[in-house]
This record gives structure tokens, C-alpha cells and sequence, in this order.
């Protein structure tokens, strides 16, 4: 997400569904409380993936945080950091980390089920720790 005047911006945000409406979020209270700017990346299409505008803005942001309802375990994310790693073979430093759902099974719970599930919290939170590397 670009912001009229911001003359950086310090991580990319690869996302896609419900997550990318949390990712927004997050987003805003980051410029607006941590001057922390992120550009949200969130495909048309999953599968089959086209990396290249992630890999774009990695490349110009130099971290990448994946976020997906899916298990952090062998998920999107996990293929998007791949993907991302493989055309980024030429060196350099690869900062990245992925957010995602508990590796357990979906509770029948509400309560549960949003604690195990990503909130806007989790990726101000782990973007803050992203950034700060």
C-alpha cells in the first residue's frame, strides 16, 4: 500500500482472502503509530502463483511477511518464501518470516478458532519485529 508522500517503504506484506483485509489494517496503525510502512501484496490468483510482483517489492523493501489462514506448517506462505528465495539466488540478505494459523486442528470453539487464526495484532506485531531487523 502506498501512502501519498511516503518516501519509503520498509516491508512487503504478501497475502490473500480475509487475511488481506487484516493485513490493511495493520497496516495504517503501523504508519500512524510505528512510522513503519508496508506495501500489501495480495495476488489475483494462488495457484498457479505469479511471484513476480512479490519478488518486485521484496526486492525493493528487503523483508517479506507472509500471512495466511493456513497452518504455518507447509502452507502458501511456505511456497511464496521459496519462490521468493529461488529468484533471489544472486545474494544479498533475506530477511522474511511467515504468520499463519496454530499447526492444530480448527476448533469448533469460536473463542478458539480466533486465537488460533491471525489478528490485525499479530501482524502489527510481527511486521514491527520484521522491520526492526
Amino acid at each position: 500500500m502506498r501512502i501519498a508522500g511516503v518516501p519509503r517503504v520498509d516491508v512487503t506484506i504478501a497475502t490473500y482472502g480475509y487475511m488481506a483485509d487484516l493485513a490493511l489494517d495493520a497496516v495504517w496503525r503501523l504508519a500512524m503509530e510505528q512510522e513503519i510502512f508496508a506495501e500489501v501484496i495480495v495476488p489475483t490468483c494462488i495457484s498457479p502463483l505469479d511471484a513476480k510482483p512479490i519478488l518486485t517489492s521484496f526486492l525493493r523493501t528487503g523483508r517479506l511477511l507472509t500471512v495466511e489462514e493456513g497452518t504455518i506448517s507447509l502452507g502458501w506462505g511456505s511456497e511464496v518464501l521459496s519462490l521468493v528465495a529461488e529468484g533471489t539466488q544472486k545474494g544479498g540478505r533475506f530477511i522474511a518470516s511467515r504468520l499463519g494459523a496454530w499447526n492444530v486442528p480448527v476448533p469448533s470453539s469460536r473463542p478458539l478458532e480466533n486465537a488460533m487464526l491471525p489478528s490485525v495484532q499479530d501482524i502489527f506485531d510481527s511486521t514491527i519485529q520484521l522491520a526492526a531487523k
